[in-house]
Protein backbone atom coordinates (compact mmCIF):
# COMPACT_ATOMS: atom_id res chain seq x y z
CA UNK A 1 0.00 0.00 0.00
CA UNK A 2 2.91 2.28 1.07
CA UNK A 3 4.46 1.72 -2.29
CA UNK A 4 1.64 2.59 -4.32
CA UNK A 5 -0.01 5.72 -2.22
CA UNK A 6 3.48 7.45 -3.02
CA UNK A 7 4.26 6.39 -6.44
CA UNK A 8 0.89 7.83 -7.12
CA UNK A 9 1.54 10.60 -4.83
CA UNK A 10 4.80 11.88 -7.13
CA UNK A 11 3.22 10.50 -10.25
CA UNK A 12 0.01 13.04 -9.55
CA UNK A 13 2.56 16.13 -9.14
CA UNK A 14 4.35 15.29 -12.54
CA UNK A 15 0.67 14.75 -14.16
CA UNK A 16 -0.08 17.88 -12.38
CA UNK A 17 3.32 20.27 -13.55
CA UNK A 18 3.19 18.32 -17.00
CA UNK A 19 -0.07 19.63 -17.75
CA UNK A 20 0.54 23.04 -17.09
CA UNK A 21 3.60 22.66 -19.21
CA UNK A 22 2.23 21.45 -22.11
CA UNK A 23 -0.45 24.76 -22.08
CA UNK A 24 1.66 27.32 -22.43
CA UNK A 25 1.02 28.03 -26.17
CA UNK A 26 -2.38 28.27 -25.19
CA UNK A 27 -1.91 30.81 -21.84
CA UNK A 28 0.03 32.81 -24.67
CA UNK A 29 -2.73 33.15 -27.46
CA UNK A 30 -4.78 34.36 -24.24
CA UNK A 31 -2.57 37.02 -23.56
CA UNK A 32 0.01 35.74 -20.97
CA UNK A 33 3.29 36.47 -22.29
CA UNK A 34 6.73 34.55 -22.77
CA UNK A 35 8.31 37.00 -20.15
CA UNK A 36 5.67 35.99 -17.51
CA UNK A 37 5.93 32.47 -18.08
CA UNK A 38 9.47 32.43 -17.78
CA UNK A 39 9.05 34.44 -14.62
CA UNK A 40 6.78 31.69 -13.60
CA UNK A 41 9.01 29.31 -14.42
CA UNK A 42 11.86 30.66 -12.31
CA UNK A 43 9.45 31.41 -9.57
CA UNK A 44 8.70 27.59 -9.44
CA UNK A 45 11.77 25.98 -9.85
CA UNK A 46 13.07 28.85 -6.84
CA UNK A 47 10.91 27.66 -4.47
CA UNK A 48 10.58 24.16 -5.29
CA UNK A 49 14.35 24.12 -4.65
CA UNK A 50 13.82 26.18 -1.44
CA UNK A 51 11.01 24.07 -0.62
CA UNK A 52 12.52 20.95 -0.24
CA UNK A 53 14.86 21.68 2.86
CA UNK A 54 11.90 23.11 4.32
CA UNK A 55 9.36 19.89 3.20
CA UNK A 56 12.15 17.36 4.38
CA UNK A 57 12.02 19.25 8.01
CA UNK A 58 8.56 19.83 7.90
CA UNK A 59 8.19 15.65 7.24
CA UNK A 60 9.94 15.50 10.10
CA UNK A 61 8.63 17.39 12.56
CA UNK A 62 4.94 16.77 10.94
CA UNK A 63 2.74 13.23 9.71
CA UNK A 64 4.23 12.93 6.64
CA UNK A 65 0.61 12.09 5.53
CA UNK A 66 -0.66 15.55 6.22
CA UNK A 67 2.38 17.07 4.60
CA UNK A 68 2.37 15.35 1.45
CA UNK A 69 -2.00 15.97 1.32
CA UNK A 70 -1.14 19.38 1.81
CA UNK A 71 0.84 19.48 -1.06
CA UNK A 72 -0.95 18.07 -3.23
CA UNK A 73 -4.27 20.21 -2.26
CA UNK A 74 -2.14 23.40 -2.61
CA UNK A 75 -1.54 22.22 -6.37
CA UNK A 76 -4.79 22.41 -6.60
CA UNK A 77 -5.26 25.67 -5.09
CA UNK A 78 -2.04 26.89 -7.67
CA UNK A 79 -3.87 25.56 -11.07
CA UNK A 80 -7.72 26.83 -9.94
CA UNK A 81 -5.48 29.97 -9.04
CA UNK A 82 -4.06 30.18 -12.76
CA UNK A 83 -7.10 29.27 -14.46
CA UNK A 84 -9.14 32.01 -12.61
CA UNK A 85 -6.53 34.24 -13.40
CA UNK A 86 -7.00 33.54 -17.28
CA UNK A 87 -10.20 33.67 -17.01
CA UNK A 88 -10.72 37.02 -15.61
CA UNK A 89 -8.45 38.64 -17.80
CA UNK A 90 -6.79 40.33 -15.59
CA UNK A 91 -3.26 40.60 -17.93
CA UNK A 92 -5.21 43.03 -19.84
CA UNK A 93 -7.16 45.01 -17.06
CA UNK A 94 -3.69 45.43 -15.32
CA UNK A 95 -0.55 43.92 -17.01
CA UNK A 96 1.63 44.59 -13.94
CA UNK A 97 -1.11 42.90 -11.48
CA UNK A 98 -1.66 40.15 -13.77
CA UNK A 99 2.09 39.36 -13.74
CA UNK A 100 2.21 39.77 -10.10
CA UNK A 101 -0.54 37.23 -9.44
CA UNK A 102 0.42 34.62 -12.26
CA UNK A 103 4.13 34.47 -11.22
CA UNK A 104 2.58 34.08 -7.30
CA UNK A 105 0.13 31.42 -8.63
CA UNK A 106 3.62 29.36 -9.41
CA UNK A 107 5.57 30.87 -6.29
CA UNK A 108 3.24 29.08 -4.51
CA UNK A 109 2.89 25.94 -6.57
CA UNK A 110 6.83 25.69 -6.07
CA UNK A 111 6.50 24.94 -2.46
CA UNK A 112 3.52 22.81 -2.62
CA UNK A 113 5.00 20.51 -5.10
CA UNK A 114 8.05 20.37 -3.06
CA UNK A 115 6.51 17.96 -0.40
CA UNK A 116 6.72 15.48 -2.82
CA UNK A 117 10.38 14.51 -3.32
CA UNK A 118 11.76 14.84 0.56
CA UNK A 119 8.85 13.47 2.36
CA UNK A 120 7.69 10.60 0.05
CA UNK A 121 11.11 9.39 -0.21
CA UNK A 122 11.06 9.66 3.39
CA UNK A 123 8.46 7.60 4.08
CA UNK A 124 9.31 4.59 1.44
CA UNK A 125 12.80 4.39 3.47
CA UNK A 126 10.92 3.86 6.53
CA UNK A 127 8.92 1.23 5.02
CA UNK A 128 11.63 -1.23 3.07
CA UNK A 129 15.03 -2.64 4.34
CA UNK A 130 18.02 -1.84 2.83
CA UNK A 131 18.15 -5.10 1.09
CA UNK A 132 16.98 -5.02 -2.00
CA UNK A 133 15.59 -0.89 -2.02
CA UNK A 134 18.00 -0.34 -5.26
CA UNK A 135 14.99 -2.32 -7.20
CA UNK A 136 12.46 -1.29 -4.83
CA UNK A 137 13.40 2.51 -5.64
CA UNK A 138 14.04 1.68 -9.30
CA UNK A 139 10.83 1.09 -9.75
CA UNK A 140 9.21 3.68 -7.45
CA UNK A 141 11.14 6.15 -8.95
CA UNK A 142 9.22 5.53 -12.23
CA UNK A 143 6.58 7.76 -11.30
CA UNK A 144 7.66 10.72 -12.56
CA UNK A 145 7.28 8.86 -16.08
CA UNK A 146 4.23 7.86 -15.82
CA UNK A 147 2.94 11.07 -14.30
CA UNK A 148 4.50 12.94 -17.56
CA UNK A 149 3.10 10.29 -19.83
CA UNK A 150 -0.52 10.49 -18.38
CA UNK A 151 -0.71 13.97 -18.76
CA UNK A 152 0.84 14.46 -22.17
CA UNK A 153 -2.10 11.28 -22.82
CA UNK A 154 -4.98 13.52 -20.87
CA UNK A 155 -4.11 17.18 -22.28
CA UNK A 156 -3.98 15.39 -25.85
CA UNK A 157 -7.63 13.56 -24.96
CA UNK A 158 -8.73 16.77 -23.37
CA UNK A 159 -8.47 18.76 -26.14
CA UNK A 160 -9.31 16.73 -28.53
CA UNK A 161 -12.71 15.89 -26.73
CA UNK A 162 -13.63 19.53 -27.24
CA UNK A 163 -13.03 20.54 -24.12
CA UNK A 164 -11.16 24.27 -23.84
CA UNK A 165 -7.74 24.48 -22.42
CA UNK A 166 -8.52 24.88 -19.45
CA UNK A 167 -9.90 21.45 -18.33
CA UNK A 168 -5.64 20.61 -18.67
CA UNK A 169 -5.16 22.31 -15.60
CA UNK A 170 -8.44 21.80 -13.97
CA UNK A 171 -8.81 18.39 -14.60
CA UNK A 172 -4.79 17.29 -12.88
CA UNK A 173 -5.71 20.27 -9.82
CA UNK A 174 -9.02 18.50 -9.20
CA UNK A 175 -7.57 15.06 -8.99
CA UNK A 176 -4.14 16.08 -7.01
CA UNK A 177 -6.86 17.80 -4.19
CA UNK A 178 -8.91 14.24 -4.72
CA UNK A 179 -5.44 12.09 -4.01
CA UNK A 180 -4.34 14.92 -1.27
CA UNK A 181 -7.51 14.03 0.74
CA UNK A 182 -6.90 10.27 0.57
CA UNK A 183 -3.82 10.45 1.53
CA UNK A 184 -4.58 12.08 4.84
CA UNK A 185 -6.52 8.27 5.53
CA UNK A 186 -4.32 5.84 3.68
CA UNK A 187 -0.29 6.55 4.33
Amino acid sequence: VVFMVTFVNYAMSHFSRKCYTNVKTDLVKSGVDKIILSQMDTAFMFTYAMGSFISGRLGDMFPQNVVIGVGLIGSTLCLGMITIFQETDVIHSNYGFGFFLFVFAQFLHGFAQSTGGPVNTSVMGAWFPKKGRGLIFGLWTCHQYIGDIVAALATAWIIKQGFAWQWALLVPGIANGIWGVINFFFL
